[in-house]
């Protein structure tokens, strides 16, 4: 079965990736709200046909740093690797991806 891209937003796997604030320097915890709404902006259009991403504060060490959901349902990795596998895409390489984008945006916001 083909599968018609762009997904709705509804089919599109959400992407929650939860940051400590201690990437953002000695200084994190008052700047890591500012960098979230950078971070959601600078990826809008990252794999935009069939992922939505949103950058939040990490809350504890408890919280997983990357969380997966379709329609507001929470995915374990297994089960989002499997989506993605679906659309011909992998999760490593996905997931690689947005590491090495996220690494250049922090540089970028931290002024480097």
């Amino acid at each position: 079965m083909k599968i018609k891209l762009p997904l709705t937003e509804q089919q599109k796997l959400q992407l929650q990736f939860c940051l400590e604030h201690g990437a953002l320097g000695p200084d994190g915890k008052n700047k890591i709200n500012a960098f979230c709404q950078f971070a959601n902006q600078a990826f809008r259009d990252f794999e935009a046909d069939i992922l939505s991403c949103s950058f939040l504060p990490r809350s504890g060490l408890e919280d997983e740093e990357i969380r997966y959901f379709v329609a507001d349902k929470a995915l374990s990795r297994k089960q989002a690797k499997r989506y993605l596998k679906a659309l011909n895409k992998d999760i490593d390489t996905l997931e690689m991806e947005l590491h090495e984008r996220l690494l250049l945006l922090i540089e970028a916001f931290m002024g480097r």
